[in-house]
């Protein structure tokens, strides 16, 4: 995933707190990354921290931290993100 819509997911989607390098994950989001290893996707639950380094992107959780490379961040998967907001019906629905 390209740095720049991984930040943007990360400041417009999900309204984290950016710090420097760190962007601090509010705590009513369920966060989960998912990392490409070969043939399979790793999922990363429970994001609390992502921080951009100069040759790696971490993920902080509350037990650990995982160091990858920006092309092994397959997505980031956000929980309830619609459902939360009324918006549940199904449909298409025009990009604002």
């Amino acid at each position: 995933m390209d740095i720049q819509i991984l930040e943007d997911v990360l400041t417009d989607r999900l309204e984290a707190d950016e710090q420097g390098d760190e962007y601090h994950l509010p705590e009513e989001h369920e966060v989960t990354a998912l990392l490409e290893t070969g043939d399979e996707l790793l999922r990363v639950p429970n994001l609390r921290i992502v921080e951009f380094q100069s040759d790696s992107t971490v993920f902080v959780t509350k037990d650990a931290e995982y160091f990858v490379e920006a092309e092994d961040v397959f997505a980031l998967k956000l929980e309830g993100s619609r459902v939360q907001r009324g918006n549940s019906a199904p449909g298409f629905r025009p990009s604002s």
